[in-house]
């Protein structure tokens, strides 16, 4: 089965040194039906304006609308559309339209764990499980999990509320509790839940997070997950650690299934983005339709660098189809370093920090598309500006000391006076004094 069809795996953040301060630029999506529309906007319009500093929830368009097998809907199909992080589906277009779930998701997750389609309420045609990885394609560590290794772990019992979570799980769905817990907790299984998994503290926390949302036509505060577990689904596994290698680099994450969803927590992120939701729409499309075969990379135009200061550099770059972005550079052309992230956009964005003052570095500029096919630059070189030396404070002058007065001498005694005094002149009147002008009025008055 070809199974390396997708770009990447997991929305892990892939720069060890870059701080977003928003999410990725992609372009802005069309929509199959309008409800479709209503959804995403809710969730991603403010995240695509820079209204909010979090990771999106639905992310690019991957189709058009999709007719797929679903045994209760019209002429047993059902309208979807694929997104890189889940599926849109309406499974009864004449069903309500202002019900939340009028728009469902499906069991992607679940799906892809169990090796079955679900292709009716009950109706399930079976497939091999997903070995797709939580990271860069050529992760074929034994350490690093695939969506095929949580099979094993199904049935697992839930972790109790407040136990840290130290355990980690292998390619082969080996887990052991070697893991360094970093503070996170169980919730214990949470009421309502039916599926008996305990959530991990920091995905339960995520999901009652409340923040800009678009609703009636404007952006207002609200809770981002309503239904507590619309977008995700109940948990299907416990939380565990695994070793996953992104952007060629290993680092540990916190990995945890959901029905329709992954979630996954990397402790070195910017804080808004340590949780993010895995691209599950990108690879259950890839893992159920691996006959279509993309063989084109995409285009690297107008590369620029811009922001240039002695310590950072902003890269921008285009390509004309939606791709990810990411940059290698390094004082040599080995390229000690990597930045970047995994959303896939036209227009391409990637800030390098903590540089030296007045070096040059080689860099290459890497760009994937939907379906893995990957677009590299040659060599390129800038150069940093030199550090500015502060100015030296100006010592103020030392006063000089006043000198003391001489003593008047003693005068002295003159003649009498002439009986015809002299007429005195009349002094010359003193210029009147400009009036002083009158205090601006302070700022906000």
């Amino acid at each position: 089965m070809i199974l390396w069809t997708l770009a990447l795996a997991l929305a892990i953040g892939i720069s060890p040194r870059i701080a977003p301060v928003q999410a990725a630029p992609i372009a802005y999506p069309t929509f199959a039906d309008e409800a479709f529309r209503a959804v995403w906007e809710r969730y991603d319009r403010p995240v695509f304006y820079g209204e909010t500093a979090r990771s999106y929830i639905w992310g690019s368009k991957i189709t058009d609308g999709v007719r797929e097998n679903y045994l209760e809907g019209p002429g047993n199909q059902h309208l979807v559309q694929y997104f890189d992080k889940s599926r849109m589906e309406i499974n009864n277009p004449n069903g309500n339209r202002n019900d939340p779930f009028f728009v469902t998701q499906g069991l992607l997750a679940r799906d892809m764990i169990r090796g079955e389609i679900q292709e009716g309420d009950n109706d399930f045609a079976q497939a091999n499980p997903a070995e797709i990885p939580f990271g860069d394609l050529d992760d074929f560590g034994a350490l690093s999990p695939t969506y095929a290794s949580f099979k094993s772990v199904l049935d697992a019992p839930p972790i109790p509320s407040g136990n840290l979570i130290a355990q980690r799980i292998d390619r082969k769905g080996n887990v052991n509790n070697s893991a360094d817990p970093r503070g996170v907790t169980s919730v214990g299984v949470v009421p309502g839940v039916t599926t008996n998994h305990a959530i991990a503290s920091v995905f339960y926390d995520f999901l009652q997070r409340s923040g800009p949302v678009y609703e009636d036509g404007r952006n207002t505060n609200a809770a981002i997950f309503v239904p507590t577990f619309y977008v995700t689904g109940l948990p299907i596994t416990e939380a565990y650690w695994a070793t996953v290698k992104a952007a060629g680099q290993q680092r540990d994450v916190l990995i945890q299934c959901f029905e329709r969803r992954c979630l996954t927590y990397t402790p070195t992120n910017e804080p808004a983005f340590r949780v993010e939701l895995a691209n599950t729409g990108l690879q259950y499309f890839a893992w159920r339709y691996p006959q279509i075969a993309d063989k084109t990379p995409p285009q690297i135009t107008d590369l620029v660098v811009t922001d240039v200061t002695s310590s950072s550099v902003r890269l921008v770059w285009k390509t004309e189809e939606a791709s990810t972005s990411e940059v290698k550079y390094g004082t040599t052309d080995q390229y000690t370093n990597v930045a970047g992230n995994l959303e896939l956009a036209k227009f391409h964005s990637v800030t390098l920090t903590g540089l030296e003052a007045n070096q040059n570095y080689h860099y290459v500029v890497i760009s994937r598309d939907v379906v893995g096919n990957v677009a590299q630059t040659q060599d390129n070189v800038f150069k940093t500006r030199r550090q500015e030396a502060s100015p030296s404070p100006t010592p103020s002058p030392s006063p000089s000391p006043s000198p003391s007065p001489s003593p008047s001498p003693s005068p002295s005694p003159s003649p009498s006076a002439s009986p015809s005094a002299s007429p005195s002149a009349s002094p010359s009147p003193s210029p009147s004094a400009s009036p002083s002008p009158s205090p601006s009025p302070s700022p906000g008055s």
